[in-house]
């Protein structure tokens, strides 16, 4: 009882800490809770929800999938660092499933999205394997379908007719090699223009991002035109936009 009772104290005080900074925050630089002080005001005033609950409570997201605590911490990780960089790609999803590594063996996929439309829409599968990247790839499946660029006649008309339409996954171009041609990210992009969008939003997740874009032919395709669409839509930010531009126009 004397521990509990001391930890719900030392809760109340460290919530007044949160609550003050937060007045004064709010009130020099007339702005909202940041992320950093919502999720720890959320966790003093909230000390015995779950993991999955936590989820639910800072991200409203159902959770689904693998049980085990550390699978469901990095998760909220993930989504804490996503909401960080661009919250904007959490705008709709509503449910995500972790597979154990016994459902992930032998399949192709990293992760699997249900966009507006399938039954089970606004909704991700991840194999037990997958990355911050492949999280970012899969959201941006989602946030697309509500998006400007996927309404938008002059962007859907801006590359070439998807090549491979239902021929499958695809690792190389004609000549053999891997990299981006023709203003598609990848060969496999070419499957649709929603794969190649979700693939330009996954390369800015990964940590050498800048260095991926090294290999381009800056002559060939314009690739600034697709990536402003995807600023406007709020699938990549101004700050991702401005260093990947800054970084070709060089």
């Amino acid at each position: 009882m004397y521990s509990i009772k001391k930890e719900a104290v030392l809760s109340s005080l460290i919530l007044g800490v949160i609550l003050t900074a937060d007045v004064a925050q709010v009130k020099l630089t007339n702005s909202r809770r940041t992320p950093v002080v919502e999720q720890a005001y959320n966790y003093v005033s909230h000390p015995f929800l779950n993991l999955e609950q936590q989820l639910e409570r800072d991200f409203s997201i159902i959770y689904e999938g693998d049980q085990k605590e550390e699978v469901i911490k990095a998760l909220y990780q993930n989504l804490s660092e996503m909401k960080s960089i661009n919250p904007a790609l959490l705008k709709h999803i509503k449910k995500i499933k972790v597979l154990t590594p016994e459902e992930s063996v032998g399949l192709e996929y990293i992760g699997l999205a249900h966009p507006k439309g399938d039954p089970v829409f606004d909704s991700v599968i991840l194999r037990c394997d997958y990355s911050l990247s492949k999280l970012a790839h899969e959201l941006a499946h989602i946030e697309y379908n509500y998006s400007l660029a996927s309404s938008d006649l002059f962007f859907q008309s801006f590359f070439n007719p998807p090549i491979t339409k239902g021929k499958g996954w695809r690792t190389t171009w004609e000549d053999g090699t891997r990299g981006p041609k023709k203003g598609y990210i990848s060969p496999n992009a070419t499957r649709n223009i929603d794969e190649n969008v979700a693939q330009y939003v996954e390369l800015f997740y990964y940590k050498d991002d800048c260095e991926f874009w090294k290999g381009i032919n800056k002559e060939e395709f314009d690739y600034e035109t697709p990536l402003r669409y995807l600023w406007a839509s709020d699938l990549i930010t101004e700050k991702q936009f401005k260093e990947i531009i800054d970084f070709v126009r060089k």
